[in-house]
């Protein structure tokens, strides 16, 4: 499945970035919604921003196995498509 540097690279880029990315803006999001004022944050506000940290990290797995399902084969028919110009150019 993974043959090509291009497709590993890619699922282990989604792999570590889209889980890390998106927890932390869930956590960032989540204390900003929850927190009453915008000087200081309180316990709770951390509380709800552990909550939706959680989310983010759903919505980061669920993009990282999208990139490992859904990636690997739009490289796969690129490089056939390029095999196949090869072989057919005459030069």
């Amino acid at each position: 499945m993974l043959r090509h540097q291009e497709s590993k690279l890619g699922v282990m880029i989604a792999w570590l970035l889209a889980p890390a990315i998106f927890m932390l803006v869930g956590f960032y999001l989540g204390t900003i919604w929850a927190s009453p004022t915008t000087i200081d944050l309180q316990a709770p506000d951390l509380a709800e921003g552990f909550n939706t940290s959680l989310i983010g990290l759903a919505i980061g797995l669920i993009i990282a196995i999208a990139v490992t399902i859904f990636y690997p084969p739009v490289i796969n028919r690129e490089y056939r498509q390029m095999d196949e110009q090869a072989h057919s150019d005459p030069h």
